[in-house]
């Protein structure tokens, strides 16, 4: 994917990393999660309401799947204030959702600041995991 480039920091050791695939970012966030690592992502761009400069909590990723088959790459994310504002698709309102879809991943719909993203479309809003 042009344009697609991450920076991974591990600040245990100051060791940065460049992810250039999704496939990479991916595998990053599901070790992250399984090890219970705490991560973040920084938005550099107002994208669907996202805060520019703020940062965001990263709390995991779900593969949802239709008809038995893979179909959405998401990460769950927070914002630390405890306030929607992501607007986006697959935000808690976006039509993306159906109840099998909640249902997989547990979802509740709230203003608690937690919300969805498709891995697809992290680079659009975030610079930084």
């Amino acid at each position: 994917m042009p344009g697609f480039s991450y920076t991974l920091r591990d600040y245990g050791n100051s060791d940065s990393a460049k992810i250039t695939s999704e496939e990479k970012l991916w595998a990053a966030i599901m070790e992250g999660d399984k090890k219970d690592w705490a991560m973040t992502a920084s938005a550099d761009i107002a994208w669907n309401n996202l805060v520019n400069g703020h940062a965001f909590t990263v709390l995991g990723g779900h593969e949802i799947t239709k008809d038995g088959k893979p179909y959405e790459k998401l990460v769950k994310i927070r914002n630390p204030w405890a306030s929607e504002m992501y607007t986006g698709p697959w935000s808690d309102k976006s039509d993306l959702w159906t109840e099998e879809f909640k249902k997989q991943v547990n979802m509740t719909v709230a203003d608690d600041g937690v919300f969805y993203m498709a891995l697809k479309d992290m680079y659009k809003g975030f610079y930084e995991v």
